[in-house]
């Protein structure tokens, strides 16, 4: 959206005031309303009303609520930059001119209030309806010039003043030209501009002598009492601008920096409760972020000797509870206390000992500086774990259902399977099959038979299986008594054949009769239940170890029905069957019924199988009848269907609780930078004020500290009897990529040699610039960026590359409120070059983040520069004589009556867009409007001190 400045905003009432704004004192304006007569003559008559008093300022005691649209500064600020202008902003955009008793002259219009800011200690100040100001008029602005102090801010796309209305978001500005001092507690008032406005706000009456003078005078001295529509206070801060702060930022010294980037440890007691050494032993511990070219291990350092008396006493501590569970354990163990330090990462490899797991685990554990880092992710553990075990619930709500189903799975499944084993394993195959017979359909005897299935297929009479030939031979009943007949012995010998009836039935249907196989469709539905008969022949024969007549069967019906029809047999559904054979039903019946045939004529071609059935031996049908009722297979099918178990929870058996892990996609470098900024950046309390310098990721400690926090949230889990296997890694992330990317894979895979450090996601080109600066607490809203460099121009100069995209930083960690880290997906070698035409190197790019209008001027540069542009204009030096470029003040105010500018002449011929100094409140609106500055600093120059050489950074 463009913004465009008007220098004033009169409604239609407005246009008719007579009175041009020529003169100091004006009149009260009148109008006199009239109207034209019209009729069926030609001409006309007009009638005049009575002359009618306009609203003046002297008709207003206070603003409505809601005119005050924005202040800037806002009330009760602190630290503004002196450099610029206090500003009020109303709505309606007309206010400031709506009671001004004139019309515009020379495009200049004074409104009828203004806006004056005053020392608060010197200013006195009655808080009332309205308050009260008495102020001495020498802090006060010459409203002479008034008029260059207002304007109106309009969208683009809104009509000029007096052509119509202003856009809706529209508003009035008024601007008080005073030079604030640094450090000063100010008092900004909206007072009225004319003496009828001070009476009526004070409730005096009007002065009769002059209708609407000047609310006060410069020339004369004194003080004056002024009604106040509106009020805020600010303070100002020390003098600098954007620019200027940027400026002061230079490279911190490498080697102080680097000394005084680590923590000093006194290692002589570890832990409570064991004897310190009489010596300290000091250890310099590094953070997350090192310095670039500082060593990661820092001094002072452990002798050998004490390193290695360490390394023995921490490892016999850490492994002691191991030991003392384990036959071949260490003796020394009995000697350490009852609570051992924990073993960071053990439970997550699998290791008790430190031997038992990879290279790494032995590193971190019996290292002074990656324990602490271990230590410092466990203690935010122990901090926030009712936090964390609040959410892990919630994560785990699913599980504890289904491991509670489980729990009822494995209940009911011992109590059943302790009732088969009592009343249906000792059965006799014949009572066992007589019981299994109501559901002999859904009694699985192999994967592809039933119960129901070897019945139909065997020679078993019909009906000698059922409970009803049970209960009728049953043993106590008249018909067991009188032939001693029961299912134990008929049941089994009926299987085999041995029981016989004097027309047994055959297993596979017939063929249709000659007059029905005319009709196509007879003969496809008889077709289909012959080969679905045969399959399931195939079938039987196979579960009883006929190999060779199932193997025929087989290639008889795939000779018969081909491989495309393969799913329909499987399905075995007689209408699956007669979809498939319906494209040639004549020569798949010819062959099904020569395979009938063959059944009855050549029997020996399909081993035991024929067309009365297989024989099934009754004691192996019995046993797999057995196995298939053992309840424990169907309770954990049923548990399977109602439970969808993800592929990432681990479950030791299938009715083994499910383990889980909750996951906290949390950056866990806020967590260390929210309890100890010095473990993120060791010395930043130390760092000096506008410095700069390069970082780099401290890959072991990074490591070292997700390990602790993962290990400490698992003992807190397993406590809180939480189903898990300690082997899980809720948090995996360190740095804040807006990507969300895991910094280190899951700590249970970590089972090879790598050292720590290895692992942690892009550390080695991650480039962390650290920027403590007036500047960042000035500007809190700076944009940090990186660009590449052009090669070198004409000049030999290196500018930022204007076709080259900026690169934004990958995240920032904002240590204090003068503090912040910025980290770029650069490698840290690129920005320590050396510039060349080949390399150019890179810049860093600080920007005032441009989300509000501001007015003033930059202020007073070291050494006097030509006024090439508005740009160029600046407050006046304090301590010298005003340059060229300096705007001209009288009185504390910036002054549009002195003459001031670039070589432009008079101003007579300037374009309209090219503003010039006092013509118009647009045109000083436009030239102390200040754009947001950008500051491009060559980043070799910024990171590297003058005479350290630049070099190809580590």
């Amino acid at each position: 959206m463009t913004v465009q400045i008007s220098s004033y905003l009169q409604g239609p009432l407005g246009e008719a005031v007579v009175a041009t704004d020529a003169t100091a004192t004006l009149g009260t304006p009148t109008l006199r309303p009239a109207l034209l007569l019209e009729g069926s003559t030609a001409g006309g008559s007009t009638v005049e009303g009575p002359h009618l008093r306009m609203l003046g300022p002297g008709d207003v005691v206070g603003l409505a609520p809601g005119a005050v649209v924005r202040t800037d500064p806002l009330d009760g600020a602190v630290d503004v930059e002196p450099n610029y202008l206090a500003v009020v902003e109303l709505a309606p955009p007309e206010l400031p001119w709506l009671l001004t008793p004139a019309r515009p002259a020379d495009g200049r219009l004074r409104p009828w209030l203004v806006l004056v800011v005053v020392e608060a200690a010197t200013a006195g100040f009655t808080p009332g309806a309205p308050p009260v100001l008495r102020a001495d008029v020498a802090e006060l602005p010459d409203l002479r010039e008034s008029w260059a102090w207002a304007h109106v801010q309009r969208s683009s796309g809104a009509v000029l003043p007096g052509g119509g209305t202003a856009p809706v978001g529209s508003v009035g500005r008024l601007v008080c030209a005073r030079r604030l001092r640094p450090g000063v507690r100010y008092r900004a008032c909206v007072v009225p501009a004319f003496s009828t406005g001070v009476a009526a706000g004070l409730g005096d009456p009007p002065p009769p002598e002059t209708p609407h003078a000047p609310a006060w005078d410069v020339g004369v001295g004194g003080s004056v009492t002024l009604p106040v529509l509106h009020t805020w206070t600010f303070t100002t801060g020390p003098s600098g601008d954007f620019e200027q702060l940027v400026r002061r930022l230079h490279p911190a010294d490498p080697v102080a920096f680097a000394a005084s980037s680590a923590r000093v440890v006194d290692a002589r007691a570890p832990w409570p409760g064991t004897p310190a050494s009489p010596e300290p032993l000091l250890v310099g511990v590094r953070g997350a972020l090192v310095p670039v070219g500082a060593p990661d291990e820092p001094e002072p350092r452990l002798g050998a000797d004490d390193e290695a008396r360490f390394r023995e006493r921490i490892t016999t501590h850490v492994e002691a509870p191991a030991a003392r569970v384990r036959p071949e354990g260490d003796g020394d163990a009995d000697r350490v206390g009852a609570l051992a330090p924990p073993l960071y990462g053990g439970p997550h490899v699998g290791a008790e000992l430190l031997a038992e797991g990879p290279a790494w685990l032995a590193q971190l554990n019996t290292s002074i500086p990656y324990r602490i880092a271990a230590g410092l992710g466990a203690e935010y553990v122990r901090t926030h774990q009712e936090q964390l075990m609040a959410r892990a619930w919630e994560q785990v709500g699913a599980i504890r259902e289904a491991n509670r189903r489980r729990g009822v799975v494995e209940l009911t499944t011992v109590v059943a399977e302790r009732v088969h084993a009592r009343h249906v394993a000792p059965l006799e195959p014949g009572e066992l099959i007589a019981l299994a017979a109501p559901a002999n359909a859904r009694t699985t005897t192999s994967p592809s038979t039933t119960l129901a299935l070897e019945e139909r297929m065997s020679r078993l009479v019909d009906g000698a299986a059922t409970t009803a030939f049970a209960r009728r031979v049953r043993p106590h009943g008249g018909l067991g008594r009188r032939t001693g007949a029961s299912v134990r012995g008929v049941v089994p010998r009926a299987l085999e054949g041995a029981v016989t009836v004097p027309v047994p039935a055959p297993v596979v249907p017939p063929s249709p009769s000659s007059g029905a196989s005319v009709v196509p469709g007879v003969v496809a539905e008889a077709t289909a239940r012959q080969l679905v008969a045969l399959t399931a022949l195939g079938s039987v024969a196979a579960v009883n170890g006929d190999a060779v007549g199932s193997a025929a069967l087989v290639a008889r019906v795939e000779q018969v029905a081909g491989p495309a029809m393969a799913s329909a047999l499987a399905a075995g559904t007689v209408a699956d069957v007669v979809g498939a054979i319906s494209a040639d039903v004549g020569a798949a019946s010819a062959a099904a019924q020569a395979t009938v045939a063959d059944l009855v004529e050549h029997p020996e071609q399909f081993g035991s199988a024929g067309l009365l059935g297989v024989p099934v031996e009754g004691a192996r049908l019995a046993a797999r009848v057995s196995e298939s009722l053992l309840p424990g297979s169907s309770h954990r099918s049923r548990l399977a269907s109602q439970t969808t178990v993800p592929p990432g929870l681990a479950a030791s058996g299938a009715d083994a609780p499910l383990m889980a892990s909750p996951e906290f996609p949390l950056p866990t470098a806020l967590t260390l930078l929210e309890s100890d900024p010095e473990w993120l950046v060791p010395g930043v309390g130390a760092f000096p004020a506008n410095a700069v310098a390069l970082l780099r990721p401290h890959g072991a400690f990074v490591e070292s500290f997700l390990v602790g926090m993962n290990g400490e949230l698992m003992r807190e889990l397993v406590w809180r009897e939480f189903p898990t296997d300690r082997r899980g890694t809720a948090f995996s992330r360190f740095w804040p990529r807006p990507s969300g990317t895991p910094d280190v894979p899951p700590v249970a895979t970590w089972t090879d040699d790598v050292p720590l450090g290895a692992r942690a996601a892009g550390s080695g080109d991650l480039a962390v610039l650290l920027v403590r600066g007036d500047v960042l607490r000035r500007y809190p809203g700076t944009v940090v960026t990186a660009i590449r460099s052009a090669p070198p121009d004409a000049a030999g100069r290196l500018l930022p590359d204007p076709a080259g995209v900026p690169q934004v930083p990958l995240f920032a960690l904002p240590v204090d409120e003068s503090t912040t880290a910025f980290a770029f997906e650069i490698p840290t070698a690129e920005l320590l070059r050396a510039p060349t035409a080949d390399a150019p190197g890179w810049f860093f790019v600080f920007a005032e983040n441009a989300y509000r209008i501001r007015f003033g001027f930059d202020e007073p540069g070291p050494t006097p520069g030509p006024l090439t542009g508005w740009a160029d204009a600046e407050w006046p030096p304090s301590d010298e004589a005003a340059r060229v470029t300096s705007v001209p003040v009288v009185r504390g105010h910036a002054s549009v009556g002195t003459p001031f500018g670039p070589p432009t002449g008079d101003g007579a011929g300037v374009p309209a867009d090219v503003p010039v100094w006092g013509r118009d409140a647009a045109d000083t609106a436009r030239i102390a409007l200040q754009r947001p500055f950008r500051v491009a600093v060559q980043a070799a120059t910024l990171l590297v001190p003058p005479g350290a050489g630049l070099g190809g950074g580590g």
